[in-house]
């Protein structure tokens, strides 16, 4: 009788261990998406002189996810800003990175930073700014080549689906 007791409580003990797993399991693991490569979509615009800006928007999987039935969620994104020259050389990039929560009904940006990389001698940034306000990031800088001088202001917004998006000023 005491031996079928010992049994009964085991099964009970490994029962409640195999249930204690599966939750952890379920709230704890980052889904397979999560560690995808990020999308990158391009757009070009051209000017007059020849120049030309190659824009590209990456979205960065959030590999912090804590539970798969969280109901607030993250994404960030970065959208690049390079100037070309008339003769096709690099003169500088400009980097916006912003952070986004949302949840289904509404989101907001919760960080903005941005970065600038110069790629060919007599180019410099004089300024750079980033902003949140509302669902929407905004980073500007200027650059200035001898006298002539390049301003950029580009944005992102997010929606309460988490869908990414460019704005343009």
């Amino acid at each position: 009788r005491e031996e079928i007791a010992m049994k009964k409580n085991l099964f009970k003990h490994i029962i409640l261990f195999t249930l204690s797993l599966n939750l952890c399991i379920l709230l704890f693991a980052r889904p397979a998406f999560a560690f995808s490569n990020s999308n990158i979509i391009s757009n070009v615009e051209t000017f007059e002189d020849g120049s030309y800006i190659i824009e590209e928007l990456q979205i960065i999987p959030d590999n912090n996810i804590i539970s798969p039935i969280a109901s607030t969620k993250s994404t960030t994104a970065v959208r690049n800003s390079t100037k070309y020259n008339a003769a096709g050389q690099k003169c500088w990039t400009f980097s916006l990175t912003a952070t986004f929560q949302y949840n289904g009904t509404t989101s907001k940006a919760t960080a903005a930073s941005c970065s600038y990389t110069i790629h060919q001698n007599g180019w410099s940034c004089k300024n750079k700014t980033s902003t949140c306000s509302g669902n929407t990031a905004k980073g500007s800088a200027t650059f200035k080549y001898l006298t002539a001088t390049s301003s950029t202001t580009i944005g992102l917004k997010c929606s309460a689906s988490g869908a990414i998006s460019n704005v343009n000023y």
